[in-house]
């Protein structure tokens, strides 16, 4: 029966329209190839944001097609020439990707991605409003991460039954080996080293961080360090002080190195409807202190459990986060880790791969 199942989906074309490709969904695909090598994967996507400027290799995946590249007419020549079993959409912004997959909709299984939670303000409530009538026409399925962006795709029309989950996930299999890798030396001696990873841009919210950060060591000093990964249009105003380090973009392929060295990841982000980075570093062992505002927390830390919620647009609210961590034996933090590791297990590239292929089913 196996084996059917495979003949019946060898050869099977599969489009995705992108708007930006992460690693993240470079590491599914990859996963999707591996399982399924008959899979014919095309990607289109814009370039890759010059704050984020991943490697890809797409030699062994398929094809990677630059959208800047394809004015309407020739995606729509494009996706007529592939004949597409499926197409996956990220988000409906793009009105080519969207008029061109409104005519494989009968053709092909169309299925749209969106990481947006519902708050239910007027900007949201407006759009709800005109998509309910487009986009459950135009797309068969709706992919989200996770139940309060489920609400959101209730919204805009999409039946419960055509709402799917586990949309976003790391590459566990990656970050569990980190974890297995690197439990011994924690045991030993607990890396007093909270590690950030985030762009340099208003929304992550890190100025609020290091403030808070070094409020804290003049108050209380101690043997803490704040290491930060990224880059963007604030890097220039970054805060100088000597237990705060930054490191720059890091590739994918060089975490290891960061992740081995650091105790307790925190992001403060002011907006974030996602954050894979959260389910990598829970995967890889780490408490958590993570703003409100980051949709994955929902899924990965519970509150005094494996982390700590913080109120992002406070100093001291974050600064309290901070101290809890600071106050807490290595045993603890270990503990604290494992619950981490434990809770990540819950969304996986299998699952997203096993999804991925139901779609064709």
């Amino acid at each position: 029966m196996e084996n059917k199942v495979q003949n019946r989906l060898d050869n099977k074309v599969i489009l995705l329209l992108y708007m930006e490709l992460a690693d993240y969904t470079f590491q599914c695909l990859k996963a999707l190839k591996k399982q399924h090598p008959g899979f014919q994967i095309h990607v289109m996507a814009y370039p890759v944001n010059a704050e984020a400027p991943f490697n890809f290799d797409f030699s062994e995946i398929g094809r990677l097609y630059n959208r800047l590249k394809f004015d309407h007419e020739k995606i729509q020549l494009f996706a007529d020439k592939l004949s597409p079993s499926l197409i996956i959409c990220s988000g409906w912004k793009d009105k080519s990707y969207i008029k061109v997959i409104r005519t494989w909709r009968k053709r092909a299984t169309t299925v749209m991605c969106m990481d947006n939670e519902w708050h239910g303000n007027l900007k949201q409530r407006l759009s709800a409003m005109v998509a309910k009538f487009m986009l459950p026409v135009v797309f068969k399925y709706i992919w989200v991460p996770y139940k309060k962006q489920g609400q959101f795709a209730l919204k805009l029309g999409f039946k419960q039954e055509n709402i799917k989950y586990g949309f976003y996930t790391a590459d566990t299999e990656k970050f569990n080996a980190l974890y297995e890798e690197n439990l011994p030396l924690k045991s030993k001696n607990f890396p007093k080293v909270f590690i950030c990873v985030a762009r340099y841009i208003p929304q992550k919210n890190l100025s609020t961080l290091w403030n808070a950060f070094v409020q804290l060591q003049n108050e209380e000093p101690n043997d803490w360090e704040l290491w930060n990964l990224g880059q963007g249009e604030e890097f220039d105003k970054r805060f100088i002080d000597p237990k705060i380090k930054h490191h720059g973009f890091v590739q994918p392929n060089d975490m290891a190195d960061f992740i081995k060295r650091s105790g307790v990841f925190v992001l403060p982000s002011l907006f974030e409807p996602w954050g894979v980075v959260v389910h990598e570093f829970a995967a890889a062992g780490f408490p958590l202190l993570i703003s409100q505002n980051v949709g994955a927390q929902q899924a990965f830390l519970k509150d005094g459990v494996n982390g700590y919620v913080f109120n992002a647009n406070s100093v001291e609210n974050i600064k309290r986060a901070l101290l809890k961590i600071m106050n807490l034996s290595d045993m603890e933090l270990l503990k604290m880790g494992a619950e981490s590791h434990a809770v990540a297990a819950k969304i996986d590239q299998d699952k997203w791969v096993e999804q991925c292929v139901s779609f064709i089913e």
